[in-house]
């Protein structure tokens, strides 16, 4: 499902336009608490192997949240 979601979001910054629509914030809602958890897991080891993805992640975080 991780690679099948790269796939769909290919070079874009964001799935379906420019910017982000409700559908990034759903992947966001999911993908987040895979990514930023203070754990290790094998979902977040797969997860930061897909460097679209893992940008994709970051890149929404630091749009609408501060660290």
């Amino acid at each position: 499902d991780v690679q099948a979601l790269a796939t769909q979001l290919g070079h874009q910054a964001f799935l379906t336009a420019d910017t982000p629509r409700i559908v990034d914030a759903s992947d966001y809602g999911i993908l987040a608490n895979i990514a930023f958890p203070p754990v290790d897991t094998r979902l977040q080891r797969c997860l930061a192997e897909v460097p679209t993805l893992a940008e994709y992640c970051r890149r929404i975080r630091a749009r609408y949240w501060a660290d």
